[in-house]
């Protein structure tokens, strides 16, 4: 560590405002932006400390979550309902384009043809 750098304190406030960035799905640069630390006392905080790190990841997943639930509690609606079944059961839901020219060979070359006016 350089001279002029001092170790950046590990606070009940500091970490409030990274689970709070983690919450929202910020990445880490966001948050370290947010909970005014650098990237590398981030990096170092997870690397001793597992606890953190999890709780940190997992609070990452936490807007994904939410979004399964809203779309789970919406199924009642058709349109919600087809949207999540075309995504989730590709192969008997996802609208399929037919491909009639899938056996065709493709035009290696072309024919020029004059017709006299």
């Amino acid at each position: 560590m350089a001279k002029d750098q001092k170790k950046q304190k590990q606070t009940p406030e500091v970490i409030a405002k990274l689970e709070y960035a983690f919450s929202i799905d910020s990445t880490v640069i966001e948050a370290c932006f947010f909970a005014d630390i650098s990237e590398t006392t981030y990096h170092r905080w997870c690397s001793e400390n597992e606890q953190l790190r999890e709780r940190f990841k997992a609070l990452k997943s936490k807007q994904v979550l939410r979004a399964r639930q809203t779309i789970c509690d919406n199924l009642d609606d058709v349109s919600t309902a087809k949207w999540y079944l075309e995504r989730k059961r590709k192969d008997e839901f996802s609208i399929k384009i037919e491909n009639k020219y899938e056996n065709v060979r493709p035009v290696t070359e072309a024919a020029t043809i004059y017709v006299d006016a």
